[in-house]
């Protein structure tokens, strides 16, 4: 109830044309945030509209899966208003404009099919379970000898549970961060 997957069967929207959406409750219960992950060409080609281009598109989208034939006719009050709106238009709409971000420069993390094909499941998970020292020992290494500065590692592509995601990230710097303090 709270992912929805579209696949467009419209040759003439781009590939990839606002394909997954996550649903988020708040406060009032009647209405929700929507996230949408989107990849590549049609990323970029969303992060160059307007909010209201946004807003269109998404009205149409959600109109045309969930609201029948007649849905441009189906208006909603906007907050006391009097003026009508379509149900399925959004309040507002933001873009994470990771393309331009000097920090992220247009992705978070990601592999390609096989990248890590070849490497000893201990080089994956090192880091990522919060089960170093076990790692180390494994690979005859003493943690203690020649570290004389530690570089420390956290983010969302850090952690096994919820890699990938804002959680991820939030844990893995709570993870780290105990490490630091523990280490002072």
């Amino acid at each position: 109830r709270d992912q929805i997957v579209f696949i467009s069967k419209d040759a003439s929207k781009p590939r990839g044309y606002y394909p997954l959406w996550m649903r988020y409750r708040s406060a009032p219960q009647d209405q929700f945030l929507f996230m949408c992950y989107l990849g590549g060409a049609e990323a970029r080609r969303v992060e160059e509209l307007t909010e209201e281009q946004i807003k269109d598109e998404v009205e149409e989208l959600f109109g045309n899966a969930f609201g029948g034939d007649d849905w441009r006719n189906v208006r909603t009050e906007e907050h006391g208003s009097g003026v009508g709106r379509s149900k399925y238009r959004p309040v507002a709409a933001a873009v994470t404009d990771w393309t331009s971000n000097p920090y992220f420069m247009g992705s978070y993390s990601c592999f390609p099919k096989g990248a890590f094909a070849t490497m000893p499941e201990s080089y994956l998970t090192r880091g990522l379970t919060g089960n170093d020292a076990d790692s180390i020992a494994d690979e005859g290494k003493d943690e203690s000898q020649g570290n004389e500065t530690t570089l420390y590692f956290a983010g969302e592509a850090f952690d096994d549970l919820y890699n990938g995601w804002v959680q991820g990230g939030y844990r893995s710097g709570e993870r780290v961060a105990k490490q630091i303090l523990a280490n002072l």
